[in-house]
This record gives C-alpha cells, sequence and structure tokens, in this order.
C-alpha cells in the first residue's frame, strides 16, 4: 500500500509473516539509505522500583554480542560509512542506522541479532549503572528539566507516564543486570507480535521495494529465511504484546514464554 501528503514522497507499507511493520520511503536527496526499527515500548511500561530500565537495556545492547563484540559494530559502521544510534521515549525505543545505500543491509543484520544476543556483561552493566546516574545527574543542573519532572510527576499521578524516562535515581541506584537481562527478550517476542516497525528511507526507484521488503523478512525474524506467514497455536500471547496493549502493562521479572508457532517455508 502507498501512500502521499502534501507532496511528499508515497510511504509504501507492508506487513511481514511476522506481523511486523515495514514502511518504505523513497527519497533521491542523497545516495544513503536509513532504516529505523521502533518498539512500542518505553519508561510508561515500568512499575516503581524499575524505573529507567528501557533506556537503560537500549545503553546496553550497544555493548555486544558473540557475533558483534563491543566495538565490532562501531567499526564496521565506520568501515561502512555510516552513522548510528538509539533513543528510548515514553512509548517507544528506536535504533537506527544510516549507510550508503548498498551498506544498508549491516543495519538490520545487527538490529536482528543484538535484540536477541545481548550479552549483558555483569562488568559492562555496573559500569552503564555509573553512566546512566551521571546522565541523569547532568539534567538536574537544569531548573527547566526538574521543573519538568515535577510537573509530569503530579500530572499523571496515577499512570506511569509520572516516570522519568531516565528514571528515579533510587531505582537506578538499586536496579540489578537480573532486571534488566530479560528485557531484550520480551521486546523481540512483541516484535513478533505486532509489536515492532521497521522504517527504511532509501534511494531507489519503486521497482526496487520490493528487494528492500525481502531484506526486510529475511532479517525480521532473526533467521536467515525469509518467514512465511505463521498461524499461531497454544498458548495465547501476553495481552501486553498486542498492538494495543494497555499504558499499564509493566515488565514481568522472567520473559514470557513465545507462543508455538507453525511455518512453510
Amino acid at each position: 500500500m502507498s501512500t502521499s501528503t502534501n507532496g511528499a514522497p508515497p510511504l509504501t507499507k507492508a506487513t511481514l509473516a511476522n506481523g511486523m511493520q515495514v514502511i518504505l520511503q523513497e527519497s533521491h536527496v542523497s545516495p544513503v539509505a536509513s532504516f529505523w526499527v521502533y518498539y512500542r515500548v518505553g519508561s510508561r511500561n515500568e512499575r516503581p522500583g524499575l524505573t529507567g530500565i528501557s533506556h537503560w537495556v537500549e545503553h546496553m545492547l550497544f555493548k555486544g554480542t558473540e557475533r558483534y563484540p563491543q566495538g565490532e559494530f562501531d567499526k564496521a559502521v565506520a568501515r561502512a560509512g555510516g552513522s548510528f544510534n538509539g533513543m528510548t521515549w515514553q512509548d517507544w525505543t528506536t535504533y537506527f542506522e544510516t549507510f550508503p545505500a548498498d551498506r544498508i543491509e549491516l543495519a538490520l543484520d545487527v538490529e536482528s541479532d543484538r535484540m536477541v544476543n545481548a550479552i549483558f556483561d555483569p562488568e559492562e552493566t555496573e559500569s552503564e549503572r555509573t553512566v546512566i546516574i551521571s546522565e541523569r545527574e547532568g539534567h538536574e543542573n537544569s531548573y527547566r528539566w526538574l521543573l519538568s519532572q515535577e510537573v509530569q510527576s503530579a500530572a499523571y499521578q496515577a499512570h506511569s507516564y509520572q516516570h522519568p524516562v531516565i528514571g528515579w535515581k533510587e531505582d537506578l541506584l538499586t536496579i540489578t543486570r537480573g532486571s534488566l537481562q530479560p528485557l531484550p527478550h520480551i521486546l523481540h517476542a512483541q516484535q513478533r507480535h505486532r509489536r515492532g516497525r521497521g522504517r527504511f528511507r532509501q534511494p531507489v526507484d519503486v521497482g526496487s521495494h520490493r528487494s528492500a521488503l525481502r531484506i526486510a523478512a529475511h532479517r525480521a525474524d532473526g533467521t536467515h529465511h525469509a518467514p512465511a506467514r505463521t498461524r499461531t497455536t497454544g498458548r495465547a500471547p501476553s495481552p501486553c504484546a498486542g498492538p494495543t496493549a494497555p499504558a499499564t502493562c509493566t515488565w514481568p521479572s522472567t520473559p514470557p514464554k513465545p507462543a508455538t508457532t507453525t511455518s512453510s517455508r
């Protein structure tokens, strides 16, 4: 499906067999491609005692996997002439990469890998605690930030929007590696239940959109095969895994057991 507004390049939308939505937008401004993957989760999904874990996990997903040890993806990006980063907000967490158009598959490769295989080295986890607390203390030097935090907390007394995205300091001091580690697996399970969205912006003609979709399908489920349409049997997915998950959903202490799926290739 293609749509266009205000004369902007049209959007081509498709849903992969695992439920992940892909949005493609053609652009000839420069010979680069940009890939963004969004997970519809953020600080709104956190509960007291675990505030800030979405942001902390975002940091940890840059710390390496077995395939891409810490620093190796940075080097691969530099060699390919690209850039990358990630962001966390109340309702979403996103990771993105921008490369020369012919190198964009590296972005999908690393995203499909780190969401399942992030290492969460204990020493790196503790080191990142110091980094995040320092980041928060830097914000505390701003009267505007302090006022915004207090107003938000007062305005959403019965809603998880009351928590700052970076988390309350008392939680950052006590959160353990065991609390952080299940989160990528939860995100991955939600991605497979229509919680994820991948977006390409690339300088290609419309005829090559199908190629981009094949690349996305090839990587989206963490396998090396394009997934066929699946049917779900057995245990039903968690209500926090659907596209209409309530804002009050919170992270369990252990990752949910994924539903059993069958497929043909």
